[in-house]
């Protein structure tokens, strides 16, 4: 067993079975009874020889990071035992990689107790970023699409890759913009590069106020929506120095507005990161942002499974649950006709309520299965989540719920949009309203057990305490 502390004097080897037992040592005894020792630690690491694992001073070790290359081919075997354990060791422990940890890829970040904390690169963020920076210094190929799944850091990769970038002499001081398609998104990301003590960044608040910055073509780290580039028309700033980040912004692609009416050169194209890339005829992440010299059209994929292996994402267990909906046809066909003569409706009348009541919103809808499925659901949480002290989130169903669980035990969070009924005012929440539903969630001894979600918490919904969905 080999464990170390990078740019230390020395590296000393433990009596220890697995990398475990090595980082454990290192955490929970050096760490604390020689705390100088880790003055001049870029990180440390531990293997057995067969698996390597890294962190930072201060980490537990359970958030230790593997190191591995992305594969080639989906389908690739991973590589194990001691190949992989010196492939692992060769990649983190060679000079370039330490001193580029070093300069690049560590920052120290402000947690939700204040307290000052030190953050290193997992290895899909340093792998992709150092593939941005080189192919933005070439300048060769303009397209790059990182598909990275949900949960797996994407905003700390573009934390890292911003800071890279803006370090590069050759790029002269680059201006990057940060572009998003959703106001939460843009929450979390501007709070992310906040808590990380970024220099020289500046969110939007308003159309005039990014219209003024790309005029003055201001060499900052800029975060915005998508949505504030409608009314700018035409180039503000022509530098080909501008770097323009987009996360997600699918409506980009919707016909509306496509990454050229960002307000830069249409040679200025965007990298993009995104969870879940649209490959449609109308709308397509890889023609748009990939690029066809890069195989699937990506620069760089991590994959749910990735995530998983990695202890990055916990997995997702299904168990179906049967929904039944009875249709009595004869009974429905002489009901509408006693309706159609009753109302005297005309053929184009009669088509339309055919319509109408065919939808298949109207049978998910119906009295009875909502009351079905409010039942199972709150049996299901009595039996399996709750006895384990977790909780659970849900889409629907709240009147029901209320009868078997209590009004305090669930609630409704959900997007807003122009249709909305007024009655659902008290459910879109603002960002404080809502920061203080997700801190009564977490809370093991609050009343709230249960989440309805609708099209929200769609990014960065951490909830170590939810069980079921």
């Amino acid at each position: 067993m080999a464990s170390s502390q990078v740019m230390a004097a020395q590296w000393e080897p433990l009596t220890a079975y697995t990398w475990i037992d090595g980082a454990a040592q290192v955490h929970e005894d050096y760490e604390k009874s020689v705390p100088q020792f880790f003055v001049p630690d870029v990180f440390s690491f531990a293997t057995e020889g067969k698996d390597l694992r890294y962190g930072t001073v201060g980490m537990p070790v359970e958030l230790w990071g593997p190191r591995r290359d992305e594969e080639s081919e989906d389908d690739a075997a991973a590589k194990i035992g001691l190949v992989a354990g010196r492939e692992a060791v060769e990649g983190v422990l060679n000079p370039g990689a330490v001193l580029d940890f070093l300069r690049f890829f560590t920052i120290y970040a402000t947690d939700k107790k204040h307290r000052k904390i030190k953050i290193i690169a997992r290895f899909r963020q340093f792998q992709p970023t150092n593939l941005i920076v080189e192919r933005m210094l070439h300048g060769k190929v303009k397209q790059r699409l990182i598909w990275h799944i949900q949960g797996s850091g994407k905003s700390l990769l573009m934390v890292f890759t911003a800071l890279k970038l803006r370090a590069m002499a050759a790029l002269t001081n680059p201006t990057i913009r940060i572009v998003v398609d959703r106001i939460d998104l843009d929450t979390q990301i501007t709070s992310t590069f906040h808590a990380s003590d970024v220099p020289g960044l500046v969110s939007t608040e308003s159309r005039a106020q990014l219209q003024s910055l790309l005029g003055q073509g201001a060499r900052r780290i800029v975060i915005t929506t998508i949505h504030k580039f409608g009314e700018i028309s035409g180039v503000l700033d022509d530098r080909d120095n501008i770097i323009v980040m987009v996360d997600g912004a699918h409506r980009s692609q919707d016909g509306e507005l496509r990454p050229q009416d960002a307000g830069v050169a249409a040679h200025r194209v965007p990298v993009r990161v995104d969870g879940t890339p649209i490959n449609k005829r109308d709308r397509n992440t890889f023609m748009w942002f990939g690029s066809p010299e890069d195989q699937g059209g990506y620069l760089s994929r991590y994959s749910f499974q990735d995530s998983i292996r990695d202890g990055a994402t916990l997995p997702l267990h299904f168990e179906p649950r049967l929904s039944e909906i009875h249709i009595d046809a004869d009974a429905i066909n002489t009901a509408f006709e006693e309706l159609v003569t009753d109302k005297e409706l005309s053929e184009s009348d009669k088509s339309t309520l055919s319509i109408k009541a065919a939808s298949i919103q109207v049978l998910i809808k119906a009295p009875t299965r909502i009351a079905k499925i409010a039942t199972d659901i709150a049996d299901h949480f009595r039996a399996k989540v709750e006895p384990s002290g977790f909780k659970a989130t849900c889409r629907a169903y709240k009147e029901e719920l209320d009868k078997h669980l209590g009004p305090d035990a669930s609630t409704i969070v959900m997007s807003k949009s122009r249709g909305d009924s007024p009655s659902w005012a008290r459910w879109t929440s603002g960002a404080d309203e809502l920061e203080q539903v997700l801190a009564r969630f977490n809370d093991p001894d609050d009343p709230l057990k249960i989440i309805i979600v609708t099209a929200k918490l769609l990014t960065g919904f951490d909830a170590p305490i939810l069980q079921c969905q």
